[in-house]
């Protein structure tokens, strides 16, 4: 199919027939409904979903009381307080978007024409689409066009670099930029302190002192920067004056004084070095004196500092696969919102409350249908093969170190593969427990590779009376271990004995030998270990029942829970007359 030449490929832009910015996001089924008729095709695997969304950061006012907090901080009782300052990510927030977080938003999606559902994923929609993106998707396109695309990337670290306003994340890895922008500030209430306009205009009632002796800026004025609710980081410029203040257009009398930011002490003073090191007993004085603040500036890349973004996704439906022209009729997309979307689509090292820590809004979700020129016959039927997927959960609780477990389901008859993965059902439920990471509760959220669900044992499944792998062998992934100090035990090894399931995951999804290679080895673990196989069997076999024998080397949490996928086969015929669809039928085989 020639689609960039003479069959016109254009795409049009579809709008959801209910408003979805903001808080109306979650407020029902969103439905986008279009048609093709004519000489006008439709191509499903080249149309996608382009969602727009924005996350910033909480910068909360001082209670004028102290005594109305708890021990925690919080606010005890009915006091008034002015709402938060919104500001852009930094890297010390340690918050972004989570990997493939479009996804996210939604429980369940569903493609609909001639009246009848055609292709639908009714449940963890989240977790199905980004366990398809990593079987189908190579290396190479997973780490050049879905990071940016769709933001997939199992990194947290290049996800947080590209969002954050001091970011300094380059395509070719983290470096240290020459380049740098001013940073605004705030007040301990979360009032802006104004960005240097020019050299000559100094925030002259913001103020700080400077003792050479031990390196140590005390912010004061009655422009009070605070340095943590402005996430001032090492590495950050502070530009003070000292001396006569300039009036524009007069140039200085003395050349203002760089420091730069070794570490944050507390909310008002910082541990510094004055970049020339020959300003530096002018910047001490003899006595003290008060410096005048002119600037902040920090560190940047131009690829970062993007907190409000577009992504492409495409929901786990079959349809999306087909590249077979569709027309003749009325077709719609339903959507089911997650009523928990703040958090399903927000990665952090902490477990934040949205609309207190920080906020995450929806501007616009639009659907665009990829549509051809097409000669085509008034009367027919259009054969489809779709590839479903349907998610199973069981709990396993109580499950021991070493312990094996047989759980039971019933797939599709169908079912063509089976993956299997283990995850806790706190995810997508807090933000340090993201929906698109297959991660054990047990695990340490600010240490990725930390993850129990990758310290697999043993497993092996069953399916049509055939078992793979066909030999139970071992497995293990575990970093040294810990003192209760903290500090590495020298007697401790680490094991990596998870290369073999990778590598046999990749081997039975066809992607080991792809020439754009498969999900790599460090994506895996961070991601969460997922194992798939491939069941290709005979079209009359109505196998159903399914077993997983399954062991972990480590102990697992209560709320972990074990999925199993099936990816099943759904034939579908479009009958049409005089140009319209007349039924559709579909039959699961």
């Amino acid at each position: 199919m020639n689609s960039r030449g003479e069959m016109e490929l254009n795409w049009q832009q579809i709008t959801c027939k209910r408003s979805v910015a903001g808080e109306a996001f979650s407020q029902g089924i969103q439905e986008y409904s279009f048609s093709v008729s004519g000489k006008n095709a439709w191509i499903p695997s080249m149309s996608y979903f382009l969602v727009q969304a924005k996350l910033e950061m909480a910068v909360h006012q001082t209670p004028l009381n102290i005594s109305n907090l708890d021990a925690s901080n919080r606010i005890i009782g009915n006091v008034p307080i002015a709402p938060p300052v919104w500001r852009m990510p930094y890297l010390s927030d340690n918050t972004t978007f989570s990997d493939h977080f479009a996804s996210n938003l939604y429980n369940n999606a569903f493609f609909r024409t001639g009246n009848q559902d055609l292709s639908s994923c009714t449940q963890y929609l989240g977790q199905s689409s980004v366990m398809k993106q990593r079987l189908n998707q190579s290396h190479a396109w997973q780490k050049n066009v879905g990071a940016k695309l769709s933001m997939e990337d199992s990194d947290f670290t290049r996800r947080l670099n590209r969002v954050s306003l001091d970011g300094i994340y380059h395509e070719d890895g983290l470096r240290k930029s020459n380049s740098t922008l001013f940073r605004p500030l705030l007040t301990t209430v979360g009032a802006p302190i104004p960005i240097k306009p020019d050299l000559y205009s100094p925030v002259t009632t913001s103020t700080a002192t400077y003792v050479a002796a031990t390196g140590v800026l005390t912010l004061a004025g009655a422009t009070l920067i605070n340095a943590l609710v402005s996430a001032i980081a090492p590495g950050d410029i502070l530009e003070y004056f000292r001396g006569v203040v300039p009036v524009a257009p007069a140039p200085p009398v003395t050349p203002p004084i760089q420091f730069k930011v070794i570490s944050v002490l507390s909310a008002t003073t910082l541990l510094v070095q004055p970049i020339d090191r020959a300003n530096e007993d002018n910047a001490g004085g003899n006595p003290a004196t008060a410096l005048t603040f002119t600037s902040c500036s920090c560190p940047s890349e131009t690829a970062c500092g993007f907190n409000n973004i577009q992504s492409v996704f495409r929901p786990s439906l079959g349809i999306w696969d087909i590249n077979t022209p569709l027309f003749g009729g009325d077709m719609r997309f339903d959507l089911n919102p997650n009523s928990n979307f703040e958090r399903a689509a927000v990665e952090s090292l902490y477990n934040l409350v949205p609309g207190t820590d920080y906020r995450f809004t929806i501007s616009n979700v639009y659907l665009y249908v990829a549509t051809v020129k097409l000669d085509v016959s008034p009367s027919g039927i259009i054969p489809l093969s779709l590839k479903e997927m349907t998610l199973l959960n069981k709990s396993l609780t109580g499950i021991g170190a070493g312990a094996s477990v047989n759980v039971d389901f019933i797939v599709p008859p169908s079912t063509l593969y089976l993956t299997v993965f283990l995850q806790t059902a706190l995810a997508g439920n807090r933000t340090d427990f993201p929906t698109s990471r297959f991660i054990s509760a047990q695990s340490n959220p600010t240490n990725p590779e930390n993850n129990g669900a990758n310290n697999i044992n043993t497993i092996q499944v069953t399916y049509g009376n055939v078992t793979k792998t066909q030999t139970l062998y071992t497995s293990r992934y575990a970093q040294p271990a810990l003192s209760d100090a903290g500090q590495p035990l020298i007697t401790q090894e680490g094991i990596n004995y998870n290369i073999q399931r990778w590598y046999q995951t990749n081997q039975y999804a066809g992607m080991s030998d792809d020439t754009g290679g498969s999900e790599s080895h460090d994506a895996f673990i961070e991601h969460g270990g997922m194992y798939f196989f491939d069941w290709t069997k005979d079209k009359n076999d109505t196998s159903s029942y399914v077993n997983v024998q399954i062991s972990y080397n480590s102990q697992l949490d209560p709320n972990d829970q074990l999925f199993l996928v099936a990816t099943y086969s759904r034939q579908a015929e479009i009958q049409y007359e005089n140009g319209f669809i007349t039924q559709v039928v579909t039959v699961n085989r």
